[in-house]
Order: structure tokens, then C-alpha cells, then sequence
């Protein structure tokens, strides 16, 4: 995922993050951030926010990381009162 992140390959990293909901590997916050921050890279702003808000299915709770990825990635894609709105 962190390869994919470095690469802004938004899509390879969603796909690394649901195989590992499907395998023994159990993805973790680092996982998700990861996979939010590729999607900011990748301008995928809506795709960012599917990550951050799917956290706490999985029992995570956003740390700042987490924050801060979603929010850069609606700012990447001009959606930036969608990043306010996070923090309400």
C-alpha cells in the first residue's frame, strides 16, 4: 500500500485494502491512511472519504493522520468546504 501510496496509484492501493479485508492480514489505521493519502496524490478526493469514512466499520477512530489526508485530499480536488465539514 505504501508503494502504491508513493506512486499516487489510488486505485492499487483500494484494491491492496479490501484484499486485506479478505485475507488473514487485518489492516490497520497505518493501512488506511496509506490508502487516503494515494487517493490525495491521485486528486480522488471522493474516494479519500470512502477510505476515512469506512474507518469505523472496521473499529478505527481517525487520528490527526487521518484527518489530515482526507482534508488535503478534498483540497486537492477543490472540494474544500467538504474538508471543513469534516471537522464539525
Amino acid at each position: 500500500i505504501s508503494a502504491c501510496e508513493k506512486g499516487a496509484v489510488w486505485q492499487g492501493a483500494l484494491a491492496l485494502l479490501a484484499a486485506m479485508g479478505r485475507t488473514a492480514l487485518e489492516p490497520d489505521d497505518i493501512s488506511f491512511n496509506s490508502v487516503m493519502s494515494a487517493c490525495k496524490e491521485a486528486g480522488e478526493w471522493q474516494a479519500a472519504l470512502v477510505v476515512f469514512t469506512s474507518m469505523d466499520e472496521f473499529g478505527f477512530e481517525p487520528d490527526y493522520i487521518s484527518y489530515s489526508s482526507a482534508i488535503g485530499a478534498c483540497n486537492t480536488g477543490a472540494e474544500w468546504q467538504r474538508g471543513l465539514e469534516l471537522l464539525v
